[in-house]
């Protein structure tokens, strides 16, 4: 946005992606406002961000990228600068920084920095004025230059004069820097403006997973905003797409996978069994239009090639390639088809499961997606896992007890017990050579 009037962004949700290719590597992107620019020279323009939400992935090769605001140009106007103010916000999405150049010796332009400035806040704003408040970064940020994952980016200003408080990160989420001045900021600029998140401590707070473990967020994101906007349990996998339903929204997400195989049964089959979730809460509301559970496994190769897990892609590319098999569709079947029993719930989720076996290549990546389908067509999707039946056999063979206990009751080899039976694990260490 180009103007010389306040930008803002009050009580906003964003699902999508938004990806910026900019030829130049200078332009920038962001889950509420991408650019704010203030084009006068006499009065100040201020951007603000409130109780909004960003759930997809802001992905930039230019200069910025943010979970809610870019950029917000004319900052560094000493006479009428423009301002930030977010506050009661999440980010839940992943912000992404792709450039990668270098810079040019005597470079003097701060848009010209070696990596794009990336955050789940304000990717860069050069004026203290701004407000960044009471709000939580619980997604991810990847950099190509991690110095420049910050909660903002300046050139000019003093970082720790800016009106930051009561920030909250997710526990190993890519932020490094509180704040950042690239090299084409004067030398005491610099120095006084490259700040670690550990040197900021009384602004920012980095969470523990307990503290945001089971309901937690859900919680605080229907406090901030001040409605309730998603279903218990929701998922913090950045990887998984948001879906709304019934004016709430949700996320099936993966659960990894884990060796298939009845320890009790001496010829037992061994195979690859993927797992997705999906809260108790969001699926109680869309039962009524559930048609069909289950999950698609596909090659990794023939994914890639696809382009994403969906059916539609999926079929889109059997149909150019001619290939007759592509991916293989597990669904849920009998009593339980469109439902779940209630042992099949867990820390107030259900788990969507599919197997394969007979896999003849070991070796050989599978992706997996769990999904649900509804009456009407629609397709919800959850966050896609790759594994090899050989990684999660090799796991598996080293999950291993020096004597017996609840779990680990059958004696593979003498002094080593395991959750498989003994054939069970024959034939995963086969499977792991």
């Amino acid at each position: 946005q180009h103007t010389d009037q306040s930008t803002k962004a009050v009580g906003c949700v964003n699902t999508g992606d938004i990806t910026l290719i900019d030829s130049k590597q200078s332009g920038s992107a962001a889950g509420m406002i991408g650019y704010a620019a203030d084009m006068k020279t006499t009065a100040r323009s201020v951007c603000t961000v409130e109780r909004c939400i960003n759930f997809g992935t802001v992905t930039s090769n230019g200069s910025y990228s943010g979970g809610m605001v870019g950029y917000i140009w004319g900052s560094n106007n000493i006479v009428a600068y423009s301002y930030g103010v977010v506050r009661n916000c999440v980010n839940l999405g992943k912000i992404v920084g792709k450039k990668n150049v270098s810079l040019e010796t005597g470079e003097t332009d701060y848009s010209k920095a070696v990596a794009t400035y990336s955050s789940q806040f304000i990717g860069y704003v050069n004026a203290s004025k701004t407000v960044i408040e009471n709000s939580y970064g619980l997604g991810k940020v990847e950099n190509t230059n991690d110095n420049y994952s910050v909660v903002f980016g300046l050139s000019g200003d003093t970082a720790l004069n800016y009106k930051v408080s009561n920030i909250y990160l997710a526990p190993n989420d890519g932020t490094k820097n509180y704040s950042w001045a690239c090299d084409a900021s004067a030398t005491d600029t610099r120095e006084r403006n490259r700040v670690a998140v550990s040197d900021a401590s009384e602004k920012v707070t980095v969470l523990t997973e307990d503290a945001l473990s089971g309901n937690k967020v859900t919680e605080l994101c229907n406090t901030l905003v001040g409605k309730e906007l998603l279903y218990n349990n929701f998922s913090r996998d950045v990887n998984a797409r948001t879906y709304s339903y019934g004016g709430k929204f949700f996320r099936l997400t993966e659960a990894g996978a884990s060796v298939r195989a009845f320890a009790d049964q001496e010829n037992a089959t061994v195979g690859v069994r993927f797992r997705s979730l999906i809260s108790k809460d969001a699926f109680d509301a869309i039962q009524k239009d559930v048609a069909e559970i289950g999950v698609i496994i596909a090659p990794k190769v023939l994914a890639d090639a696809a382009g994403e897990m969906t059916f539609e892609a999926l079929e889109a590319y059997k149909a150019s390639s001619g290939k007759a098999n592509v991916y293989i569709s597990v669904k849920r079947s009998g009593t339980y088809a469109t439902s779940f029993s209630a042992e099949e719930l867990t820390n107030g989720c259900y788990e969507i499961k599919g197997s394969l076996v007979n896999i003849k290549d070991a070796s050989m990546e599978f992706a997996a997606v769990g999904y649900i389908k509804l009456k009407n067509g629609t397709v919800f999707y959850g966050s896609t896992d790759v594994n090899s039946a050989k990684a999660i056999a090799t796991a598996a063979v080293a999950d291993v007890k020096a004597a017996a206990e609840t779990g680990y009751e059958y004696e593979v080899a003498e002094g080593v017990f395991s959750p498989y039976s003994k054939k069970a694990y024959e034939s995963l260490k086969a499977l792991a050579k």
